[in-house]
């Protein structure tokens, strides 16, 4: 007499099937105006260039596609509307903005102020 054997599907893989991956971050804005940032923060993560990285930060793609604004030195947000100065030769600058064109374009910027260093230091030795 054989025994029948079932398999049994683990509700933990149909439980987290619909879940994003972890270290996927979600899309949206991460810091607002006059938020304090470090050095590498998440400002902003985008698919399309709603958003433009403006003085102290800098655009990385990653993986699947997404724009992330990240903050390049220690310092406060600030959002802005300027006129874009876009980098023409970019594939991905052509593909957003071709139907737009590239003349007198105003785009919401991300712009960190970097803190003021201070001025007050102990001289250990004066040689």
């Amino acid at each position: 007499m054989a025994i029948l054997k079932l398999r049994t599907l683990s509700y933990i893989s149909i439980r987290t099937a619909m879940k994003p991956h972890a270290n996927i971050p979600f899309m949206g804005i991460y810091r607002t105006d006059n938020e304090t940032v470090r050095k590498d923060d998440l400002l902003l993560v985008q698919r399309k260039l709603n958003y433009h990285p403006g003085l102290n930060v800098y655009a990385k793609w990653d993986r699947n596609g997404q724009c992330l604004l990240k903050a390049d030195c220690e310092g406060t947000v600030m959002i802005t509307s300027e006129i874009a100065h876009l980098d023409e030769t970019l594939p991905k600058i052509q593909r957003e903005y071709a139907e737009k064109g590239f003349e007198g374009l105003y785009k919401l910027t991300f712009n960190v102020i970097p803190k003021k260093a201070s001025n007050r230091f102990a001289l250990v030795s004066q040689e």
